[in-house]
């Protein structure tokens, strides 16, 4: 059986890599290759295609903007990001994203791409699965209420009101819960952005505390500042935030 592709990117370089890549794999065809996401819905309604491979900065029409666009549509295409940025992982995956490629990425991660989707296109219960995440994800406030962790094989939705903190290391993150830790593919300054502010607290640069897991801000006897939370962890308090999480009032 053969399954269509198309390849949405602004940077002709790009096109050329995967589309390479893809004429690697015989069950796969190429049906079109875009600039841009301007009218995608379009384009997709008469091609049909299995899957498009979705850039997101593009100019006229950016890929989240193009992606939302099919999500109403009664045969959604399977998505992969493919994307030199990094923080627009958790956006990517609530709107049926089914991996996210970093550019550069190997030749050894695209044929993990390739197999993933091999096992997964014409499942229509995968499908209407991520439809119920995107549907449960969906922020119609301005703030996160749902973390979308992918791992290889799965997807686990994670309950903001389940986490305790999170500690991050460059582009990941640790979702620390009660009793338990997650990996997870995003910037703390994105989850600072993007996290309610009544909530959570950044007290390092590579920390964010709830508020109310905060159990004890103790003087260290060499006049530093730790955090001490409700599952038993600690952080330290940086003298940048100090101020901010002392006046806290619970």
């Amino acid at each position: 059986m053969i399954k269509t592709v198309m390849i949405v990117d602004d940077e002709p370089l790009a096109r050329i890599g995967l589309r390479q890549l893809i004429e690697q794999y015989t069950d796969w065809k190429i049906v079109l290759e875009l600039e841009s996401g301007q009218d995608l819905e379009t384009y997709v309604l008469q091609l049909q295609p299995s899957l498009i491979f979705l850039d997101i900065r593009m100019p006229k029409r950016n890929g989240l903007l193009a992606a939302a666009g099919l999500k109403n549509l009664k045969n959604p295409p399977l998505i992969v990001f493919v994307s030199a940025y990094s923080d627009y992982a958790l956006q990517a995956f609530e709107l049926y994203a089914l991996d996210y490629l970093l550019k550069p990425f190997s030749d050894e991660r695209f044929t993990q791409t390739i197999n993933r989707l091999n096992s997964l296109v014409g499942r229509k219960d995968v499908i209407d699965s991520i439809a119920a995440q995107q549907l449960v994800a969906g922020q119609d406030e301005s703030y996160l209420k749902v973390l979308i962790v992918r791992s290889i094989g799965s997807i686990q939705l994670i309950d903001i009101k389940d986490v305790v903190w999170f500690k991050g290391s460059g582009n990941y993150v640790e979702v620390m819960l009660a009793d338990s830790s997650q990996l997870h593919r995003v910037t703390i300054s994105y989850l600072e952005e993007n996290l309610n502010p009544k909530e959570f607290i950044r007290c390092h640069r590579s920390a964010i505390v709830r508020l109310t897991a905060i159990t004890e801000v103790k003087i260290l006897d060499d006049g530093q500042h730790r955090i001490y939370l409700s599952n038993g962890n600690f952080t330290s308090l940086s003298q940048t935030y100090k101020e901010s999480v002392l006046k806290f009032e619970r």
